[in-house]
């Protein structure tokens, strides 16, 4: 005898054990998702812990003050459950059920104090004997008063309402028919409980079974649908990815057109000086010409037309390597990211500029001995194009050319190249230094003229991996742009 009540109060508990891990599953549940079923599902998990160690306890029970002890700790485990399960019940369906769940929970609240406080009004001797004779199970219970009584059809009718709820609500759910089995087994089991309660007739406590067979349907319920929204938020995240890369790429390809842009704007404001530097050669190359001609008609000596032919030949080669590098800046099309000689690079682009300078100041450079940069000759060329005439345009027009100097340089500064531009021009006031980089900013003062093409070219710089930075002083502007250097050296 004591074998068979020792086995039902281990399997008892060991429901327990179970019911208490789901409610730590879901209880964790609720904090990574947010989703509140899992927290009311996990309290009334708690409940039917706090039940099923009342039945165990009750299975050993052998005298009355054991029995009320047992008895009462399983009906105070009402106010969790049913408060929980019509929780659980209202997010999962998303039916409105708040009457019910004021009534009831009221219900079991108050019941639960009152067993707490007077547990005489629930329970009364004489003690009862139940036995079960298919397990050999016997134990002591005490009998329930009318009070007890009352809490039953409300409670019965919770059950009925709720089966209603998810019968209504079945096609929510991707197994209707366990669904709603779940909460049958789980009705009939309570019934069960309460009759054995109330001694209409000798049978074990099985609404713990049958919460378990409830709670386990709704875990897998709900545990699929948290894996199906990892899965769903995976593949919005690599969508998301995908669109990330497509735009970058686009903004990458907007930049470019931004660049050529200014690059555009930039060949737009050299054109009338190179119109005058081109004049001036032509005139020259037609004037030889002309003489050349002048002197096949006389006979001349031919070492004399040669000297004039050759004259001619240097002016046309004048034209046709401004023309070149003009053309080189304002091509439309990005190259590929490679070495580049920054030396070169200055060799190349400072023709361009000269005629700009020769009012103003004095154009030289110091270039030093360094490795090459990775990047875009032409990229590169319009950083050094916006910074050199920044320079040129910050010097006033006061015909003091001969006073101004703006010096190009660069050096190695491992791992990087430091390519630097500095002039001696009125410098940069403090209130303008910190938005010179800002896009469309400008200024009018001839002290702040600053404006052209250097928010284009941080971005440029910054493309390169490099960085910009601006040193001002009343005697003068100096920018500094560092670029990672490649392996190669530079020719």
């Amino acid at each position: 005898m004591q074998r068979a009540m020792g086995a039902l109060s281990v399997l008892s508990a060991a429901m327990g054990v179970v019911s208490l891990c789901a409610a730590l599953l879901h209880l964790g549940l609720d904090r990574v998702s947010g989703r509140r079923e899992h927290l009311w599902l996990g309290v009334a998990a708690l409940g039917i812990v706090q039940l099923a160690i009342g039945n165990a306890m009750a299975y050993e029970a052998d005298t009355a003050a054991a029995a009320l002890r047992a008895q009462a700790l399983a009906l105070t485990c009402a106010a969790p459950v049913v408060i929980g399960f019509l929780r659980f019940t209202s997010h999962v369906t998303g039916a409105r059920i708040l009457p019910l769940e004021l009534f009831c929970g009221t219900l079991v609240t108050g019941a639960t104090v009152g067993v707490l406080i007077a547990p005489e009004l629930f329970f009364a001797e004489p003690v009862q004997v139940t036995r079960i004779d298919a397990l050999g199970v016997e134990f002591v219970r005490v009998q329930m008063t009318a009070w007890t009584t009352l809490l039953l059809p409300p409670l019965l009718a919770n059950y009925v309402i709720v089966t209603c709820l998810f019968w209504k609500h079945r096609n929510q759910f991707e197994d209707p028919l366990w669904i709603v089995g779940s909460v049958g087994v789980w009705t009939l089991t309570t019934l069960n409980d309460t009759a054995v309660g109330f001694g209409l007739y000798d049978g074990p406590f099985l609404v713990v079974f049958g919460y378990l067979f409830f709670l386990s349907t709704f875990t897998v319920l709900l545990v699929r649908r948290f894996v199906g929204s990892l899965d769903r938020m995976e593949a919005t995240n690599e969508e998301l990815q995908r669109v990330v890369d497509e735009r970058t790429l686009d903004l990458r390809n907007k930049d470019l057109q931004v660049a050529h842009g200014a690059r555009m704007a930039t060949v737009g404001t050299l054109s009338a000086g190179l119109a005058r530097e081109i004049q001036q050669p032509l005139r020259e190359v037609s004037a030889r010409i002309d003489d050349v001609a002048h002197d096949f008609g006389l006979l001349g000596s031919s070492g004399e037309i040669e000297a004039r032919v050759a004259d001619a030949r240097a002016g046309i080669e004048r034209i046709r390597s401004i023309v070149s590098e003009l053309l080189h800046v304002a091509r439309r099309d990005g190259g590929e990211f490679g070495a580049v000689n920054l030396n070169r690079v200055i060799e190349n682009v400072l023709p361009i500029v000269r005629h700009e300078a020769r009012d103003r100041t004095r154009l030289t450079t110091e270039l030093g001995d360094i490795p090459t940069v990775e990047g875009d000759e032409r990229l590169l060329g319009q950083i050094l194009l916006n910074l050199v005439l920044n320079a040129i345009q910050a010097i006033p027009e006061d015909g003091t050319a001969d006073a101004h100097h703006v010096v190009v340089g660069t050096e190695a500064a491992l791992p990087n190249v430091r390519l630097v531009v500095q002039d001696t021009g009125p410098g940069i006031p403090d209130e303008v230094r910190d938005h010179v980089f800002e896009p469309f900013f400008s200024t009018k003062s001839p002290s702040e003229a600053v404006g052209l093409g250097l928010a284009v070219t941080r971005q440029l710089v910054e493309r390169h991996r490099g960085t910009i930075a601006i040193e001002s002083s009343p005697k003068g502007t100096r920018l500094v742009v560092e670029l990672p250097s490649s392996d190669e050296v530079a020719p």
